[in-house]
């Protein structure tokens, strides 16, 4: 933070140059002093007294003084809060990411075993599930992984993703809109399929709905709200996922690549509205168990429809 002082400060100050401020590290008056480069514009640095004093020409003080107020605001935004509006960033659940996990892993095991009948009922298969109304393939079909590669990549990617939705927008609602965004995908990609016989599996399409969630809220705190630092700062994670998920094998041969497109646009639409809604009402603790408990139960009972 800036330290409004005289211009007079010490003496051995030229005349002509006024004090911005006085920092007790060169550190903090070097940032100061990068934002008065930016706007093109020459400084001093001095050091009286054990502390370092910013200064420039007095004819261009209150310009200076009003970016650098710009930049503090916009510094401090990301370190209180991520999220757009009055949402902070929500605690995270560790339970939650090793059901994620063991979950996935339990049916990969069972795929193992009996690998003709769960893929048979539970992959995505567009015709069954347009033609014939087999909903449930829009979840069971997250659930299924060809190989421990995939399914150690989703585990991976998923766990990396969840983490910031979890943070915007809590345990219980992130889970659940990262399961719809997956279902919804899921619906949009066997739709642009048929009447094709179209068949595919894995939780990479939720996952790429995680990735929509992320730059829809952005886009809600970076657009509409012109929180621009906290947009930067959101988009980091979203950069480094599409990285992440590339060199996980995002141009193999068997990547399913509308599904990914369309599990990360169904979460951008979600995570879009969801990030509007939240700025009126947030979830409580006990609604927000309700959700995570609902997230849980949908596999469950599209897998007991299947049999």
């Amino acid at each position: 933070m800036t330290m409004d002082v005289k211009t007079n400060i010490a003496d051995g100050i030229p005349g002509g140059l006024a004090v911005v401020g006085s920092y007790p590290g060169f550190q903090s008056a070097n940032e100061h002093a990068l934002v008065v480069l930016s706007m093109n514009l020459p400084y001093w640095m001095f050091r009286v007294e054990g502390r370092f004093l910013l200064c420039v020409e007095e004819s261009y003080l209150e310009r200076v003084r009003e970016e650098i107020g710009k930049f503090d605001l916009d510094s401090a935004l990301p370190r209180a809060t991520l999220w757009p509006g009055l949402r902070e960033r929500r605690e995270l659940s560790p339970g939650a990411f090793a059901v994620f996990g063991f979950t996935l892993l339990v049916f990969f095991v069972n795929q193992q075993r009996h690998s003709g009948w769960l893929v048979e009922r539970g992959a995505l298969d567009a015709v069954a599930l347009v033609q014939h109304g087999e909903w449930w393939r829009t979840v069971t079909a997250l659930t299924l992984h060809a190989d421990v590669a995939h399914l150690s990549a989703n585990i991976l990617a998923g766990v990396f993703f969840a983490i910031f939705v979890n943070r915007g927008f809590g345990v219980g609602l992130g889970w659940v809109l990262i399961l719809f965004s997956g279902i919804l995908g899921n619906l949009t990609t066997a739709m642009v399929y048929f009447p094709a016989d179209h068949h595919s599996m894995g939780a990479s399409t939720a996952i790429f709905g995680a990735l929509g969630l992320l730059v829809g809220d952005a886009l809600v705190a970076g657009i509409v709200h012109g929180h621009f630092a906290i947009f930067r700062t959101r988009v980091i994670p979203v950069v480094g996922g599409f990285v992440l998920l590339a060199l996980l094998g995002a141009g193999d041969v068997r990547t399913d690549t509308v599904a990914h497109f369309g599990g990360f646009l169904m979460g951008f639409c979600i995570g879009f509205a969801a990030a509007r809604i939240l700025e009126w009402k947030q979830p409580g603790k006990l609604l927000d168990g309700v959700l995570l408990f609902t997230a849980l139960i949908i596999p469950a009972v599209a897998w007991t429809t299947a049999r």
